[in-house]
């Protein structure tokens, strides 16, 4: 009878020990748990002894392996979507950010940009740009205008942690981006220019309003959970209302000759070529602050 019980109790005892999940973490330290949720960033688990006790939490980057009640076995030591810092957690939740791009006031305008989450591997994007924000003040060219756009960005899908960079699974990665711009604005230009014939005096003020239609790729990286680059470029098309500008041309003879073209597309803020086609190409980094 003895042994019948010993038997009986052995195999209660070897039952209850494959329902405990082993969690090893990366000190080597045992905890004996029912996991209770599994995240890519975090498990949930009661302690054995105490499953009506406190809830524990712990970062996956924090485990080597869990072996389960099942005895398989999942190693967390090269976790791909580890997060080591709170900031970085705190991240996930985040959903705005607000962009500039520091370099634009070389060619003469100020960009902003604004961006927002609308769902998974989604956001939403739009930007306002002011032109005649010029750092170079010797430049000939003189625009004074407004630039607004907006569109839709499709993210690849959550990366990784590399170092010290987290990939937000919200707006990291790579993207592609279709977006819809208008532009209007004043166009001032005067220059002269010495020919083997003489001078031409090129003038050019015209009050130009269009549009464009553009597809991009990009990719943006966010640091620290709150610091934000964003590098990207787009082509597409421009349309623009006819303008004309003229040029004066005083030979050496004394004689001068005038011209008139015609500008059917060409804009301001979006870089263009291919005036017959309309063609148009964009490219940008920004910097920008996540909250």
């Amino acid at each position: 009878m003895k042994h019948l019980l010993l038997f009986i109790t052995l195999i209660a005892a070897s039952f209850g020990i494959s329902a405990q999940d082993l969690i090893v973490k990366t000190d080597s330290t045992k905890v004996e748990a029912k996991i209770t949720e599994i995240s890519d960033f975090e498990i949930k688990y009661y302690d054995w002894d105490n499953q009506s006790g406190p809830l524990f939490i712990v970062a996956v980057d924090k485990i080597a392996y869990i072996k389960f009640a099942n005895g398989k076995i999942t190693n967390y030591a090269n976790h791909a979507n580890s997060l080591s810092t709170d900031v970085d957690a705190a991240a996930i939740n985040r959903k705005n950010i607000l962009k500039v791009s520091p370099f634009s006031p070389m060619t003469g305008h100020l960009d902003f940009e604004y961006e927002r989450v609308f769902s998974k591997r989604m956001t939403c994007v739009s930007e306002v740009g002011i032109i005649g924000v010029n750092a170079n003040k010797y430049a000939d060219n003189k625009g004074l205008g407004v630039f607004f756009s907006g569109g839709l960005r499709f993210y690849k899908g959550q990366e990784i942690r590399e170092k010290n960079t987290f990939y937000n699974n919200n707006f990291s990665g790579l993207y592609a981006q279709a977006k819809l711009g208008f532009e209007v604005y004043n166009f001032d230009y005067n220059y002269w220019t010495q020919t083997d014939d003489g001078f031409t005096e090129v003038t050019r003020d015209e009050n130009v309003v269009g549009g464009s239609i553009m597809l991009g790729l990009g990719k943006q990286w966010v640091f620290g959970g709150r610091v934000t680059v964003d590098v990207g470029a787009a082509l597409g098309y421009v349309f623009v209302n006819e303008y004309t500008y003229t040029t004066q041309e005083l030979l050496w003879d004394g004689s001068s000759a005038s011209n008139t073209y015609t500008i059917t597309n060409s804009l301001f803020h979006t870089g263009n070529f291919g005036n017959d086609l309309g063609l148009a190409g964009d490219a940008w980094l920004r910097v920008g602050f996540v909250f």
